[in-house]
């Protein structure tokens, strides 16, 4: 179940926080709801993850490799509109670390 992550969350705490684990792994690694989270600094910016996940629909219309993981794995991602600018750059941080 997500939760709002505390006033001052890490990029960690906010991962738990948003139940992120649920389709992704406690550790990153993907489960068969969702694809790993190691390695994503490959294809992403900070910026740019942080807008994705603030609003992924647009990203999936625009990429082809986008488009391949939503056809490959059964969650949707959701919208994480929750958060504050902020809180999805300290998200995006933490995931890019990995």
């Amino acid at each position: 179940m997500r939760e709002q992550p505390a006033a001052g969350a890490t990029g960690a705490e906010i991962y738990k926080a948003s139940a992120c684990a649920t389709c992704h792994g406690e550790d990153l690694s993907g489960t068969g709801l969702a694809p790993t989270l190691v390695g994503l600094s490959a294809n992403w910016t900070p910026d740019a993850l942080a807008k994705f996940l603030g609003s992924p629909d647009p990203a999936r219309v625009r990429s082809s490799r986008q488009a391949k993981l939503d056809l490959e794995f059964s969650a949707a991602m959701p919208t994480y509109d929750n958060l504050s600018a902020e809180e999805l750059i300290r998200l995006a941080g933490f995931l890019l670390a990995e």
